[in-house]
């Protein structure tokens, strides 16, 4: 899946062009992409500043001629309290879904093959301090969750953590 084409294919829309219209200020703050879903769908949110708040548009079918959007309403973001939503500078992503996914896969394999994944939930997002990132949480079939953060211009994995979903917040050696 090429990012950038999404991107491009919504703000290009005309349903993307009339929300524009009413929220020039609100900017791209994540894209999200779960696998293990029955088709390929993003979400594209776009924060408002001004009353810190997304409004998140899904493209259905995503790389496919038959794709379709929808328009979520405005709903209150999901952060700690004193995080700043960063804007996704789109001009910097050279490592696409499919390559830090396939970075993933090769990390979860060679280090962590024990932990197969039954789902995986990615989202690029500019994130203090690593910047702009793919935050990727594989949930595995042993009750764990492997997060990795990948560098979205290098492909550079930059964190990485195991933990088990049994211990409640308890980590598992590296």
């Amino acid at each position: 899946m090429e990012i950038r084409k999404e991107t491009d294919f919504l703000e290009k829309s005309r349903q993307f062009a009339d929300w524009r219209r009413k929220n020039k200020d609100n900017y791209l703050s994540y894209i999200l992409f779960i696998s293990g879903e029955k088709e390929d769908k993003l979400e594209m949110g776009y924060h408002n500043k001004k009353n810190d708040k997304v409004t998140t548009f899904c493209i259905t079918n995503c790389g496919k001629k038959e794709r379709g959007i929808e328009i979520r309403p405005e709903e209150n973001v999901f952060k700690k309290p004193d995080m700043d939503v960063k804007k996704l500078e789109m001009d910097t992503v050279k490592i696409d879904v499919g390559e830090a996914l396939a970075i993933a896969q090769k990390l979860q394999k060679e280090k962590y093959p024990a932990e197969a994944p039954i789902k995986i939930v990615l989202i690029l997002q500019n994130l203090d301090p690593y910047g702009q990132i793919y935050n990727l949480t594989y949930v595995t079939k042993c009750f764990k969750t492997l997060n990795l953060k990948i560098d979205s211009e290098t492909g550079d994995v930059v964190e990485e953590d195991l933990v088990s979903l049994m211990q409640m917040g308890g980590k598992e050696a590296k």
